[in-house]
């Protein structure tokens, strides 16, 4: 049974309410009379209808998910007489007749979108993440990341019939790296390759409710496409490192960077009912097509067409760069790295293009080079060279990364002579450090790409103790 608490009322019927504050209102339902709790939420600009116990009864009764109803308001010139009608488009199998004026509305449950799912270092297996049949109460016993999924791919039939779009949903798995990922979601990384679906269990009695809380369990599920999966990451003695299946197959985003000058300033409100530029419209977040879809060859064409195609050949330069060491990236990299530069680009009107395919190479590139000097060490100078000025061919002064220094976290520095080496206590590791005698930046210092020249140069850094990867 749904549990409908409240109404979030459309904002092209919120302008017509002849109140603005939070305050009680008149319910007309069912022939009915009822006061309920009309709450303004100012934060985010919406209004709730608050339903009380004989109101949130009748609705759950009367409505099942995309029945159509409508919103009527009555005597909206006095506030205190107002009155808001609540009817059915059917009742009692009769169509109801309205104005063209009163559009019609549809129920849509507001279910929780997101799911935080901690992650234990005893999972071996899926049981844990999607729960199992339980033979001695004959019982499926779900989990809550399994009940989220099932939501998700209600939302998905739900926008197919209305003819909409579905919402999204975001999954959170915390310290995802406690167990191995490749353990307990390995059946998950198969399904998102092969769109083939999970198999669950086998008991006819499950797929009709068979659970403690009456849940029908499919027997096989098919991951929503609109399931967005995150997982935060701690590397220590505690954790497991991920393979390079898992790696292939995400974006490997660092939060490294503290800025305490900025730290508690909240984001400015745009005021006047506008949208603040960080908001996103759905059709923008999913893109190409306003679907939910794996990255494909349309990304990697719409992403020939950015700028007259400078990124994509930049892309081609790195791969072509790489495939000598036999460090080269997939067509899967490509199409992700695409989309992600893409969808950048439009949402905000070319003007982070540069910085979104830099940050894309970084997280989908770099991650998978890990190892000794031996074997890492002229792939990441190859990486540092491309970086630098796009160029693979002849390395000069300005390709040799030890003439390079950090300025700060983020900036590197050219200084055109000898460097000396020396300890740094934060790491234990040699460092690069600029003799007195040499000169200062030149205006050479500019990268082309200063995150990933950033990365490789602190990559190729940590070699000096013998070992380098991308997790610091």
């Amino acid at each position: 049974m749904l549990d409908q608490k409240s109404m979030v009322i459309p904002r092209r019927m919120r302008a017509l309410l002849p109140v603005t504050a939070s305050r009680e209102v008149r319910l007309t339902f069912d022939g009915r009379h009822e006061n309920i709790y009309l709450y303004f939420d100012s934060v985010r600009d919406v209004a709730h209808l608050m339903f009380r116990r004989v109101v949130g009864a009748w609705f759950r009764e009367t409505f099942m998910i995309d029945d159509r109803f409508r919103l009527r308001i009555v005597g909206a010139d006095d506030p205190d007489t107002a009155e808001i009608e609540l009817v059915p488009l059917i009742a009692g199998g009769v169509p109801v007749a309205f104005p063209e004026s009163s559009p019609p509305l549809t129920f849509i449950p507001d279910v929780a979108r997101q799911a935080l799912i901690a992650v234990r270092p005893d999972w071996t297996d899926n049981r844990s993440v999607l729960g199992y049949f339980n033979p001695l109460h004959q019982q499926y016993q779900p989990t809550v990341f399994l009940k989220f999924l099932l939501d998700a791919r209600d939302e998905v039939e739900r926008a197919e019939r209305a003819g909409g779009q579905a919402r999204p949903f975001f999954a959170i798995f915390d310290e995802m790296n406690l167990a191995r990922v490749e353990h307990y979601f390995s059946d998950f990384l198969s399904a998102l390759e092969s769109g083939d679906a999970i198999d669950l269990h086998d008991d006819e009695e499950t797929v009709d409710g068979g659970t403690d809380e009456g849940i029908s369990i499919p027997r096989r599920l098919t991951i929503p496409p609109n399931v967005y999966f995150t997982g935060t990451v701690n590397v220590d003695e505690t954790t497991h490192m991920f393979s390079p299946k898992v790696l292939d197959r995400a974006f490997v985003i660092e939060f490294d960077e503290v800025n305490l000058e900025a730290y508690g300033r909240m984001v400015a409100d745009p005021g006047d009912g506008a949208v603040p530029d960080h908001v996103v419209a759905l059709p923008q977040f999913t893109g190409i097509g306003g679907e939910f879809r794996s990255p494909d060859s349309s990304d990697w064409e719409a992403f020939g067409e950015l700028d007259g195609g400078r990124y994509r050949q930049a892309l081609i330069e790195l791969h072509t760069a790489l495939k000598k060491f036999h460090r080269h990236f997939g067509y899967r990299v490509a199409n992700e790295i695409a989309r992600f530069v893409v969808l950048a680009d439009t949402q905000s009107d070319g003007l982070i293009t540069a910085d979104a395919f830099d940050i894309a190479v970084v997280a989908k590139v770099l991650p998978k080079f890990h190892g000794t000097r031996r074997d890492v060490e002229e792939p990441l100078k190859a990486v540092f060279q491309w970086a630098i000025d796009g160029s693979s061919g002849t390395r000069t002064d300005r390709h040799d990364d030890r003439n390079w220094v950090a300025d700060s976290g983020t900036h590197l520095s050219f200084r055109a002579g000898q460097t000396s080496r020396s300890s740094t206590p934060a790491t234990g590791t040699e460092a690069e450090t600029p003799d007195a005698t040499a000169p200062r930046p030149d205006t050479g210092s500019a990268t082309r790409y200063a995150r990933t020249a950033m990365k490789a140069w602190r990559m190729l850094r940590r070699l000096d103790g013998g070992f380098t990867s991308f997790m610091e």
